[in-house]
C-alpha cells in the first residue's frame, strides 16, 4: 500500500501519542538483553546513562538495564524530561530547581549543564512541597515564571 508522506507522518504521530498514553496508564516494557523489565512510570524517579547501560532509580531501589538512555526516553510518558545527556527525570518527583541543580523528592541532587539551565528553568519543573498521593503538585505557569526569574 502506498500512502502520502503526510499520511505516514500523521499515523506515526498517532502511534507515538497512543504509546505515551498507554505508558502513563500502565507499565513500561524495557528490554534488557534477553529479558524484559516492566516498570510503572509512577515508580521511576529518574534514569541515568552509564555507558551502553542505563540505571533506573525507582522508589523501591535501582536496577540496571542494557539499553541506551535515548531508547528508554522514547517509551516514557510526557512527565519525564531530559535534563542532560546523562539524566531523565520524572517531574512529579522534582522538589526544587536551584542554580544549576535539581533536587528530587528523595533528596537526590542532579546537575543541569550550563547550556540547558535556561531551557530546564522554562519547563514546568517547580513543584509544591505539599503531596497528593505521593505526587508533588505543580505550580501554575505564571507563578513558576515569577519564582524562576532572578532579580
Amino acid at each position: 500500500i502506498r500512502v502520502s508522506e503526510q499520511t505516514y507522518r500523521y499515523v506515526q504521530a498517532i502511534l507515538r501519542a497512543s504509546k505515551q498514553l498507554s505508558g502513563s496508564q500502565g507499565r513500561i516494557a524495557i528490554a534488557s538483553g534477553p529479558s524484559t523489565i516492566y516498570v510503572s512510570p509512577e515508580d521511576l524517579l529518574y534514569a541515568e546513562a552509564n555507558g551502553k547501560e542505563s540505571i533506573l532509580h525507582l522508589t523501591n531501589g535501582t536496577t540496571t538495564v542494557r539499553q541506551l538512555l535515548g531508547s528508554i526516553e522514547e517509551s516514557l510518558p510526557r512527565e519525564f524530561v531530559r535534563i542532560s545527556r546523562k539524566h531523565i527525570v520524572n517531574v512529579l518527583y522534582v522538589s526544587k530547581v536551584e542554580g544549576n541543580t535539581i533536587l528530587l523528592a528523595d533528596e537526590t541532587l542532579l546537575p543541569i549543564p550550563k547550556r540547558k539551565v535556561v531551557e530546564v528553568r522554562r519547563a514546568p519543573l517547580a513543584f509544591r512541597p505539599e503531596r497528593n498521593e505521593g505526587y508533588l503538585l505543580p505550580f501554575s505557569r505564571a507563578s513558576w515564571y515569577s519564582l524562576t526569574r532572578r532579580s
